[in-house]
């Protein structure tokens, strides 16, 4: 593996800041002979590369997978997969795809040629396998793909994943009214800790033949995932028999379900026109926005008569409720110069429309939900050169090479025009149509009562988020992970504290059905100086007024602190008094003693500087004393399970040094150590 160290204030910029002062950033990569072939981006902010090294005269290319990853803080590492791939991949034409999976890791797709050197049709067996940012090969034992997934090469195969990991994988061969899937999903280990290095493990969750209904003639399909983790498949199909007058084509959806792994049986019809036509296209489907608005796919339709040409994009949701049904705004551009109109949608509001030029430029427009034009992103034709961009990647592999980070930066990657001599990255950063007054967790999300890199209380105080519309709970998880170290003090995994679904009992939504109180068990944040991350599935709640799934929060993003762990213990009358006579002598003596018999060392020990003692002869009331345990010193054990072994040592204290020592001896055993249920 070759790590490039490239920590250019251009990318690093691109990657991680929200908004900048300017806009429009290039950054070239000189490296001979290499092509950009394909390009995807992570929830995380990672940029993934693939490149090709191209033959001597020839459109053919090296029998490599040759991988570029720009990682969120500016490094670029460099490498080939580990594995020698058929030379069916690379010539004619390339046939490898790169889909990213959760954590570091991808599915990599690819063809065995099961009769090379046939001059026949070469029949072809589809494979994958995960590769993680080593270009070390992970796992290569993939559930085998039977027939149909052994077919020629013009069969269309789809390959879609979703946020919890899973990946539906279709096949359609030639000439045929049925879509082969199978659904693989992550192997979940029984282990409350999470290794970010260890890479998924695939099982095949449910396969099948969806087949049309014996009037339909289906034509194309593509497919998307949704935010709560359903897939679903459009099609166009035309109606084959005479008893359908209103249209010959029309457009469909179904569902594949991710509680029950069950595809809906009957289609829905999404897009049913009252003129004939020659020809209808699927151009884009998928989620419109962050904000659980509708699904929505863009067609072009042309027309039987005259040939005319039509765009219109179809709002819809899950139960086939149509929401809106218009022609696709796209500006000042002339419908006749248009290649093809891809959308993403954007964590600050609304979504970014790219329309595709057939003069090789792209025009992005900024629209909101009601597909009101709030600007266009900044972008220089002249300075570059769009004919040159890899248009096959992104989602499903045929998204015009654009990719749009959380941060709303949008990144592309371009070829130098076929010279191989260089390839660029280029960004540039949208308008924000959401500006929250605090950092922004959730395009959803007004307000938390925990805000990003907050400290939180070592106690039980509930967490609380205001949503911005009425929602309702769902079955969607928040958990809250604990970031743990290894021995060479970095990032080694994190560490499951509490997780549990927005309709369990331990969240509630209040009378306006916007502010949701979530628990925190007393042992969440129990580590001091800590990181801790609150993570949100998706479709942890939904949209009221449309039913549909809310996006969550990734991990690692919502970051929580602690401080040093605060505790009570309570003392006798006696001591009480005895301590209360002279402070400032005895305190010292008492937290050393405390350090003896933990043990701890006392330099960790202390009680607030403004604590004070209410009176002599007091009440059992007052006899509370507040113990403040620093951070671990020189390996010694955590705060918390000093606390933990303190209040062993006490309660047992008739068999423990604390009953040997004079001043401990006073400690009541039966209240042990309890948490302070204060902020520090």
């Amino acid at each position: 593996m070759i790590i490039i160290n490239i920590l250019h204030i251009i990318i690093t910029c691109a990657l991680l800041l929200p908004r900048l002062t300017f806009s429009l950033r290039t950054l070239t990569y000189a490296e001979s002979n290499l092509f950009p072939v394909e390009f995807d981006t992570t929830i995380d902010g990672t940029a993934i590369i693939r490149l090709q090294q191209r033959l001597p005269n020839s459109q053919c290319a090296e029998s490599r997978v040759i991988m570029r990853y720009i990682l969120p803080n500016g490094v670029l590492v460099s490498n080939d997969v580990d594995f020698q791939f058929d030379p069916i991949n690379f010539c004619p034409v390339d046939r490898i795809e790169i889909h990213p999976l959760i954590g570091k890791f991808s599915l990599l797709s690819y063809l065995n040629s099961t009769n090379p050197g046939s001059t026949g049709n070469v029949l072809v067996q589809y494979a994958a396998m995960i590769i993680n940012q080593d270009g070390k090969v992970v796992q290569n034992n993939f559930p085998p793909l039977n027939a149909p997934f052994m077919s020629n090469m013009s069969a269309k195969a789809k390959i879609v994943s979703n946020s919890n990991g899973d990946v539906l994988w279709t096949f359609k061969a030639d000439n045929n009214d049925s879509i082969t899937y199978v659904k693989f999903s992550t192997q979940r280990l029984n282990s409350a800790i999470i290794d970010p290095i260890t890479p998924p493990t695939f099982m095949i969750a449910v396969n099948g033949i969806f087949q049309t209904s014996t009037d339909l003639e289906l034509q194309n399909y593509t497919t998307f995932s949704t935010f709560y983790g359903h897939f679903a498949i459009v099609f166009t199909a035309r109606y084959g028999t005479s008893t359908v007058t209103t249209s010959q084509l029309s457009a469909f959806c179904t569902f594949l379900i991710a509680e029950t792994n069950n595809l809906i049986d009957h289609p829905l019809i999404i897009y049913n026109p009252n003129t004939t036509l020659t020809s209808l296209e699927i151009m884009k489907c998928g989620e419109s926005s962050f904000e659980g608005t509708a699904f929505k796919c863009l067609l072009t339709a042309t027309q039987s008569i005259g040939n005319s040409i039509s765009r219109t994009q179809v709002s819809f949701l899950l139960t086939g409720f149509i929401t809106k049904t218009n022609s696709i705004p796209i500006g000042n551009t002339l419908t006749n110069s248009i290649k093809t109109i891809f959308f993403n949608p954007l964590y600050f509001g609304g979504y970014l429309q790219r329309i595709y030029l057939n003069s090789s430029e792209i025009i992005g427009n900024i629209f909101d939900i009601n597909d009101n034009l709030k600007g266009n992103w900044d972008l220089s034709f002249t300075n570059v050169n769009f004919s040159n961009i890899v248009i096959n990647g992104g989602t499903n592999g045929d998204d015009g090479g654009v990719g749009v980070f959380r941060n709303n930066t949008v990144i592309l990657v371009l070829g130098d025009g076929g010279n191989g001599v260089s390839w660029s990255v280029v960004t540039t950063d949208v308008i924000k149509i959401y500006n929250p007054s605090q950092p922004l967790i959730n395009p959803n999300i007004a307000s938390t009562s925990l805000s990003i890199n907050a400290t939180a209380p070592q106690d039980t105080t509930p967490l609380s988020i205001t949503f911005s519309k009425p929602i309702s709970l769902s079955t969607g998880n928040i958990s809250i992970f604990q970031f743990i170290s290894s021995s060479n003090n970095l990032n080694s995994g994190s560490l499951l504290r509490q997780t549990f679904s927005g309709n369990s009992t331990f969240c509630t939504l209040d009378s306006s059905k916007t502010v949701v109180t979530i628990t925190i068990l007393q042992s969440t944040f129990n580590q001091p100086k800590s990181v801790y991350f609150i993570k949100i599935d998706d479709g942890f709640v939904r949209n009221m007024a449309t039913d549909m799934a809310l996006v969550g929060v990734v991990d690692g993003f919502w970051t929580i602190l602690t401080n040093s762990a605060t505790a009570y213990i309570k003392l006798s009358n006696d001591l009480f008094n005895i301590l209360a006579t002279n402070f400032s002598q005895l305190i010292p003596q008492f937290l050393s003693q405390i350090a003896q018999v933990t043990p701890v060392s006392l330099t960790r020990l202390s009680i607030p500087s403004n604590f004070k003692f209410a009176s002599i002869n007091s009440t059992q009331n007052d006899l509370k004393i507040l113990i403040i345990i620093g951070t671990e010193i020189n390996g010694e054990v955590r705060s918390a399970k000093v606390i933990s072994d303190l209040d062993t040592l006490i309660r047992n204290r008739d068999i423990s040094p604390v009953g040997m020592m004079n001043l401990t001896a006073g400690i009541d055993k039966n209240f042990g150590v309890q948490w302070n249920c204060e902020y520090f």
